[in-house]
């Protein structure tokens, strides 16, 4: 498993995210329709789970849209 220092956390009613202090992106929690972006088959994340899509990216702030 991964391990990373968490530099700042997010959440919405069903829905949570963290970013790593390497700007990776985490989340977890419910999804309907793929907003967790783990891919559409995935509709429940229980642990924090890496956004494999947004590797080699640096993530430095995340909004949640209602």
């Amino acid at each position: 498993m991964d391990q990373v220092n968490v530099c700042a956390a997010f959440a919405s009613g069903v829905v949570s995210a963290a970013i790593g202090d390497d700007g990776s992106l985490w989340v977890w929690g419910k999804s309907k329709r793929g907003q967790l972006g783990l891919g559409n088959q995935v509709t429940e994340a229980v642990v924090p789970s890496r956004v494999e899509a947004l590797s080699g990216e640096k993530i430095i702030k995340v909004r949640f849209k209602a």
